[in-house]
């Protein structure tokens, strides 16, 4: 009995804690730096591809394209993630209204597996020195190989995603097809000399000043890049987006039903239940708990 009536008690505190996630959705949703016209903007990007990372770069595009902004830089550095995320961020850059700029970085990191497509997607490429890119074959919920003719399925179909993107963008078609059916990687100098990015950027301003010029192909037609000079407008991952990318961690998920006192849940966020797989290995986790997939195959990359 006493320890009925002391989760009773705490019950006021879910309450509030539900009002206060509540009015973070709407500050995250509404919220968002301004910026001068002509202004690049930064995102930022580090762990697994994700539906956090997913809304975050939605709205980090959105938000450039809203103040004319001259172009968006996503830094990358992932191990992979879950493709259905991988795909909505694909979509997204190819819709995208301002040219985006994909930077494996800071030196060391890598787009490995899903983060292979997001980067050749990007309408200019770009890595940081001691940066690799591929490792992209799908693998199932536990990165197990899928077999038969599912895994057939499977297969084809990443490798006709990435083929598209690499011809939309006249990059390397065999090279991507390769990451994906022999988990083929490279590094930034054998990328760039196999026309699978564009250039080497030993920092972001070096970046930006040597894809000034460029002329890259929108939606609405052809625009040159002019960046050497243009202000810095940095979009980070607000509060909230950060709070649901730690909770959608599986260590730190399986922390937060170990300690709080009320239940805690990411499935609406992860799609965690269904669809979730990961791809390569992170240091923090096992290669189980860091697998991706889709919903309908249990589907993820490595």
């Amino acid at each position: 009995m006493h320890r009925f009536l002391l989760r009773r008690r705490r019950l006021p505190w879910v309450g509030s804690l539900a009002m206060l996630l509540g009015a973070l959705v709407l500050v995250a949703a509404a919220c968002g730096p301004g910026g001068a016209p002509g202004a690049v903007h930064i995102l930022t990007t580090d762990g697994d591809v994700n539906p956090v990372m997913e809304r975050y770069i939605d709205r980090g595009i959105d938000n450039a394209e809203n103040h004319h902004a001259t172009a968006v830089v996503i830094r990358i550095d992932t191990p992979g993630g879950l493709s259905t995320s991988m795909e909505e961020i694909v979509q997204r850059i190819l819709a995208a209204k301002v040219p985006v700029i994909v930077y494996v970085w800071p030196p060391g990191g890598r787009a490995a597996s899903a983060g292979t497509f997001i980067t050749m997607a990007a309408h200019v490429a770009a890595m940081a020195p001691s940066t690799r890119i591929g490792a992209a074959h799908p693998v199932g919920a536990g990165g197990e190989d899928i077999t038969g003719t599912l895994g057939d399925k499977v297969t084809n179909d990443a490798v006709a995603l990435i083929r598209s993107i690499a011809h939309e963008r006249g990059r390397n078609e065999d090279w991507a097809e390769q990451a994906v059916r022999q988990s083929v990687s490279i590094t930034q100098d054998q990328a760039v000399q196999m026309n699978v990015v564009d250039l080497v950027a030993d920092d972001l301003p070096l970046l930006l000043a040597a894809v000034d010029g460029r002329t890259v192909q929108l939606p609405q037609g052809e625009t040159v890049l002019h960046t050497e000079d243009a202000p810095l407008v940095y979009n980070d991952m607000n509060i909230f987006e950060h709070f649901l990318d730690i909770i959608s961690d599986p260590i730190s998920l399986s922390s937060c039903w170990a300690w709080a006192p009320w239940p805690c849940s990411t499935s609406s966020w992860r799609r965690a239940t269904s669809s979730p797989a990961c791809s390569g290995p992170s240091p923090s986790s096992s290669p189980s708990s860091r697998s991706a997939c889709c919903p309908s195959t249990g589907r993820g990359w490595r």
